[in-house]
Order: C-alpha cells, then sequence, then structure tokens
C-alpha cells in the first residue's frame, strides 16, 4: 500500500467513525446543556451563584441578577460586604464590589 492508499484509507476510517460517534456526542452535549439551563433557572430563582471548573480548568461563576434584588446583599447596609464574602465561602462563587450578574470567569478566591 502506497502512501496515497494509506492516508484515503485513514480518511475513510475516520469519516466512518465520526458518522457513527458524532450523534452519540451532540445528544450528550444535549443533555448537558439542558441541565446547565436548569442550573441557571435554580441560581435565578433562588438567587444562589454556583460555580463550576470547565474541562480546561477554567473557573466559570455564574451570579444570578436575582442576587441583586437586595435580599442577600442589600446595598445600604454596612454587613453587606461580610454578606458577599460568606456567599462566597458557601458557594465558591467570588462577588466583587460590584455585583456583576451572569457568566464570567474569575482567578479570585473566596
Amino acid at each position: 500500500m502506497n502512501i496515497n492508499e494509506e492516508f484515503e484509507e485513514l480518511k475513510k476510517e475516520f469519516k466512518e467513525i465520526n458518522s457513527n460517534i458524532q450523534p452519540l456526542i451532540q445528544a450528550k452535549l444535549e443533555l448537558a446543556s439542558q441541565a446547565m439551563k436548569e442550573a441557571i433557572e435554580l441560581s435565578e430563582k433562588h438567587g444562589i451563584p454556583f460555580t463550576m471548573v470547565d474541562y480546561f480548568g477554567v473557573r466559570q461563576d455564574y451570579i444570578p441578577e436575582s442576587l441583586k434584588d437586595g435580599k442577600f446583599i442589600p446595598e445600604t447596609a454596612n454587613y453587606s460586604y461580610d454578606m458577599k464574602n460568606f456567599i462566597c465561602g458557601e458557594t465558591g462563587s467570588y462577588i466583587g464590589h460590584n455585583v456583576n450578574t451572569g457568566w464570567y470567569n474569575s482567578s479570585s478566591n473566596c
């Protein structure tokens, strides 16, 4: 077998495996996506942030918009800084001076 035939054989094998496996991968990603949507809905409903580490080791924090409603972090209270630290310690989600909401990467630790 010459190098071109070998290359064509490898391409054919890859294409066959890919066509069988790609739908399975996509189905798992759909499940993961649905689970993430549900986690965000719970976070927003209850005002509870969460942290996850992705496959690359990057820390991702999700801070719900509902956390800013003042229930857990009242802007005018003199303990709001301590409450942010408490929430960070409980959830692992860093909450900066300003409560930024949504997804963000953070290298800060609680």
